[in-house]
């Protein structure tokens, strides 16, 4: 009896063949190798030890191991070289549409037409004026700009030319080919070292006669030096490294698009499952089904193989059609509800993109223009400011533009200095180094309450006119140099419209009087025309007659007067009416006796009988 009371307990506790799936969920799990199983498959957990015959076993786990560097697949498949990382950046900007439109968007945007300010000598003006030109700045500065966003730097070339005293060329190094060696002392510029790359070296050794002419132009010592697989020292005088740094120690430069990995990882990932699910269901599965359960017939083999048979031929022949008896059925399987679909992560997607890349979408597509978006260009328009601003303090001004002016000793001169012509060793605050005035603005669209508030404090008394321009973005010493030049320009544009009023005043026997330097005549009207044609018209004619050389008879010898309206009437295409009215004048100035003179001269000219009819009405 004890032991069958021993039997009774055991089969009390453990479960029967039909309970046994609730139960289990219900935890009422309990055998003898439990404690075994769980242990392995807890991933190395500890089990505690409970009383015989318990209900369940607690087991406690170690905890998971994570480092935010390694832990998750896109730091483990980050690419680890700076030449791998520069690669995979490209391809990006070439392949991603968003990508690729915000960094051109960017690259463009900075930059505009420029004018050059704060030189009075015309020559030294012209130089800088020059060498722009030379360089062609405004069309490489977007490729500069691209580079430098992309892998995170960009490293130009100054080509100086000894024959015009100015840098005439300069190109971008390709940076996987540099080697950079950063010095941490103030002041110093990092140590820059090329290895020729594969595509010149094979252009060096090509065969190709019009390939050997261009390498034959290089100096020997630098095609030896290109041809070997050694590290070429460059100068820091015309070789910049302007890196993008993200933190003070970060020498090397990062690219804006490294920011986005995780994300373009993930686009991958569900890009391709897309494209593996669109390439094996691009047709739904069709599912057929013979047999009829209701009346007990069951399809043979025969009958299958002899349904796959038609099927085959109907898909041969579009034109066929198959007879049937009911006892078929066709199903459709489609996986279109049942994969992680990429349309559904989109947006999500689109909109980290958007937010590491410091752009507005709407922006971006062209939905909204610059000057309606006022809000929402603020820190984007920012960010454009900064590069602009990165490219002009660390390379336009003391690379291009400073290190010119030392070269040609374009330092300001005092009185004494002009007066005694000659110059004095100064030091680089001298020099005459232009200012860039880009013709189009950066500064962001401002709060117009706040800019009411300081007008009236402005007006008030209470802040400067510098702290009030600054408050609307504006350069208070730019500004009042231009209004310095625009005074001028008034001034002398005002001049000359009081000297063109003096040459007309009214004549004592009726019409206006035009004393001009070459006409003296009276029949011009109160604005100066005859019949229509202001003097200006005549006035390089008379001053041609009176033996003064003029632009519009450059090279022209002197010729006799009927030589001369022929001249006026084939390569100025003067009028009938506007020679007419030359007839005219020519007489008041004394030129001709009267016009019945001109005209038997012209008469007697039998080779041109054209001409009277073209010169008189």
């Amino acid at each position: 009896m004890a032991k069958k009371g021993k039997e009774d307990s055991k089969n009390i506790n453990m479960p029967n063949e039909t309970s046994f799936g609730v139960k289990a969920r219900l935890g009422f799990l309990h055998n003898a190798d439990f404690k075994r199983r769980a242990q392995p498959f807890l991933g190395g957990g500890i089990p505690l030890s409970s009383p015989q015959g318990s209900l369940g076993s607690v087991v406690t786990t170690a905890p998971i191991f994570y480092d935010i560097r390694y832990f998750t697949p896109d730091k483990f498949y980050f690419p680890r070289s700076e030449i791998e990382q520069n690669d995979v950046w490209r391809l990006i900007y070439k392949k991603d549409p968003i990508v690729g439109a915000a960094i051109d968007l960017y690259a463009e945007f900075a930059w505009s037409e420029f004018d050059l300010l704060g030189i009075e000598d015309t020559y030294i003006k012209s130089v800088y004026e020059a060498m722009c030109s030379s360089l062609n700045l405004l069309a490489k500065l977007p490729d500069m700009s691209r580079e430098f966003l992309i892998t995170g730097k960009v490293i130009p070339h100054l080509i100086f030319s000894e024959e015009d005293g100015y840098w005439k060329y300069f190109f971008l190094h390709n940076p996987d080919f540099i080697r950079v060696t950063p010095i941490p002392f103030v002041g110093s510029e990092p140590i820059l070292d090329m290895r020729t790359p594969p595509e010149v070296r094979e252009l060096l050794t090509s065969p190709d006669p019009r390939i050997q002419e261009i390498v034959n132009r290089l100096p020997e010592n630098l095609r030896l030096a290109l041809l070997s697989n050694a590290f070429i020292p460059l100068d820091n005088i015309n070789v910049s490294f302007i890196p993008r740094r993200t933190l003070a120690s970060d020498w090397k430069g990062t690219s804006i698009l490294e920011r986005l990995y995780r994300m373009l990882m993930f686009e991958d990932f569900l890009m391709n499952a897309a494209l593996a699910v669109a390439q094996r269901n691009a047709v739904p599965l069709r599912l057929f089904k013979l047999g009829d359960h209701t009346v007990g017939w069951f399809p043979t083999k025969e009958d299958e193989q002899a349904l796959a048979e038609l099927l085959a031929i109907a898909e041969a022949d579009p034109m066929a059609a198959l007879l049937m008896h009911s006892g078929i059925e066709v199903e459709y399987v489609g996986v279109s509800d049942r994969f992680w679909n990429v349309s559904r992560e989109w947006d999500f997607i689109e909109n980290i993109k958007l937010v590491g890349l410091g752009v507005s979408k709407s922006f971006l597509v062209g939905e909204a223009s610059f000057a309606s978006a006022v809000a929402g260009l603020q820190t984007f328009v920012q960010k454009v400011a900064g590069l602009r601003l990165k490219f002009e303090q660390e390379w336009i001004i003391p690379k291009v533009f400073k290190i010119i002016a030392k070269i040609n000793q374009f330092y300001k001169r005092d009185e004494a200095e002009l007066k005694h012509r000659i110059r004095v060793q100064k030091d680089e605050g001298d020099l005459i180094i232009p200012q860039i005035k880009w013709r189009r603005s950066l500064e962001p669209t401002q709060d117009t309450a706040l800019l009411s508030v300081w007008r009236e404090l402005h007006d008030k008394g209470i802040i400067s006119d510098r702290t009030y321009s600054a408050g609307a973005g504006i350069n208070l010493d730019i500004e009042r140099q231009n209004q310095l030049e625009e005074m001028r320009y008034k001034k002398e544009l005002e001049k000359k419209m009081k000297e063109e009023e003096m040459k007309i005043v009214e004549g004592s026997e009726g019409g206006y009087h035009v004393s001009s330097k070459y006409i003296h005549s009276n029949i011009f009207d109160k604005k100066g025309y005859l019949n229509g044609i202001h003097f200006s018209k005549f006035e390089p004619v008379i001053a041609f007659l009176r033996g003064v050389d003029v632009p519009e008879f450059k090279n022209i010898d002197r010729m006799s007067l009927k030589d001369l309206y022929q001249y006026l009437k084939d390569e100025q295409k003067w009028s009938p009416h506007e020679l007419n009215n030359l007839t005219l004048l020519l007489e008041k100035e004394g030129f001709i006796a009267t016009q019945d003179k001109i005209l038997e001269t012209i008469e007697k000219d039998t080779s041109s009988p054209q001409f009277l009819s073209g010169i008189m009405t």
